[in-house]
Parts: structure tokens; C-alpha cells; sequence
């Protein structure tokens, strides 16, 4: 890294990439009919759900301990999504 490029803030992801489907395809299940969806394709759904939330309350001007706990939420399952042995 070139210190005098670099910054702090250029190592805080902003944007995920996702799979194709065919990386993350539906799962068959045998006890129900139907399909399951796979494990990534989850963990981004619930991504997207935590994210929308955080913007409802910014924007209905909820306590900053509520945003703040959501946001570390969202952290968790960013982490989760890329590594799922993270503790």
C-alpha cells in the first residue's frame, strides 16, 4: 500500500459482490415440497432486510442506540456472508 494514496477509509467495504445463481442454486427438499434456498442467497436476503431497516429508522428519526444496533447487525452478516466460520 502507498501511504500517500491510501486511506483508512478505502478499507471499508461499501458494496458486495454476489454469486450468480448457479454458484447459489435452490436447494431440493426432501421433507416439504418444493425448493429451499441456499445458504448464501439467505444471508444476502437477510443483508438487504437488516439494510432496510436501518434506512426506515434514519428516516423516521429513530434513537442512534437503535441504528447503531442495527448496524452491527449488518456487520455480523457481512462477515458471516464472507466468512462463515467467523465467531
Amino acid at each position: 500500500m502507498n501511504a500517500e494514496l491510501s486511506k483508512p477509509s478505502d478499507l471499508i467495504l461499501t458494496r458486495l459482490l454476489v454469486p450468480p445463481n448457479c454458484i447459489r442454486p435452490s436447494v431440493i427438499s426432501d421433507l416439504k415440497s418444493g425448493t429451499n434456498e441456499d445458504d448464501l442467497t439467505m444471508k444476502l436476503s437477510e443483508i438487504l432486510l437488516i439494510n432496510d431497516f436501518i434506512s426506515k429508522h434514519h428516516a423516521s428519526g429513530a434513537k442512534a442506540q437503535m441504528i447503531q444496533e442495527d448496524w452491527e447487525w449488518l456487520q455480523l452478516h457481512c462477515a458471516l456472508f464472507i466468512n462463515s466460520e467467523t465467531s
